[in-house]
């Protein structure tokens, strides 16, 4: 009786070989692995820029809440960090006085020099004292133009350190997520390797006992230990079937040598007869 065939997608499935099967996981797993990157790293550069806008967005508040002295005051109330929980964020803030422009505040010894030629509306990576920042002047003058109190004579500069702790989180978790991927892969590779290893060594035995039984050895031993799962049913078969060959083979022998036996007589009693009729015709 012949077993039914799969159909579909499942024929496919099973015409691929584990080797094939593994390379299309690591190609799924590796997709999924640059896919969740990406949304990691497109989320800090996110938070980045919210981050950014939430400093700005806060300085503007202040300087038309409270003006100039309260945004001074605040930046020195919160040691240089204007939005609390933000990480390395330094600021400057200047105020034209005819014309140069008077420092009012900076949160670091010599940042002001670092920070005064920021174009406003812009964003410029920079190095100060060997560490990168982002630079970020926001442009008062065109922002405070609605405002009861113009402050067209206000110059702010702020440098948020980079790597960020948004960045550095992402950094994480892209560390974790890739360490993961490769122990994953590690793992599956040493299974499909070992498991090519016991498929070999036990096809190799099946063979070999095959070899053994084509050859004429029909008492040949058929208990085939193979650590392969799939293989462990066809050495059990295997096993009952190729002793039932040898007892059809021996009985066949037997068979034979009977028959043999049993028309030796009459095959020479023909032959007898067949002389006897040959020496008649002769002497006819």
């Amino acid at each position: 009786m012949t077993a039914p065939q799969p159909k579909g997608w499942k024929r496919a499935f099973h015409r691929l070989s584990g080797g094939a099967l593994l390379l299309a996981l690591l190609v799924i797993s590796t997709l999924a692995a640059v896919g969740l990157s990406a949304s990691v790293l497109a989320g800090a550069a996110r938070s980045n820029r919210d981050l950014a806008q939430t400093i700005e967005t806060r300085i503007l508040l202040l300087l038309e809440r409270d003006g100039l002295s309260g945004l001074v005051a605040e930046i020195s109330r919160v040691e240089g960090a204007l939005v609390p929980g933000t990480g390395d964020v330094e600021f400057a803030v200047w105020r034209r006085v005819g014309p140069d422009n008077r420092l009012l505040r900076e949160t670091r010894p010599g940042l002001a020099t670092a920070l005064a030629d920021a174009v406003p509306g812009a964003v410029e990576r920079r190095a100060i004292d060997g560490r990168s920042y982002d630079v970020f002047a926001p442009d008062i003058a065109v922002e405070s133009q609605s405002w009861d109190l113009p402050m067209a004579e206000v110059f702010v500069s702020y440098a948020v350190g980079v790597p960020t702790l948004q960045t550095r989180s992402a950094r994480r978790e892209l560390l974790a997520v890739w360490a993961g991927y490769a122990f994953a892969v590690a793992v599956g590779v040493a299974l499909h390797l070992d498991h090519r290893r016991r498929y070999r060594t036990g096809l190799d035995r099946i063979n070999a006992v095959l070899d053994d039984f084509a050859a004429g050895n029909t008492s040949a031993t058929v208990a085939i230990d193979t650590e392969a799962p799939e293989l462990r049913r066809l050495s059990d078969h295997l096993s009952d079937v190729l002793p039932r060959f040898d007892q059809l083979l021996s009985d066949l022998r037997a068979l034979t040598a009977h028959l043999a036996h049993e028309l030796k007589t009459p095959l020479q009693t023909i032959r007898s007869d067949v002389r006897r009729l040959s020496v008649a015709g002769e002497v006819d």
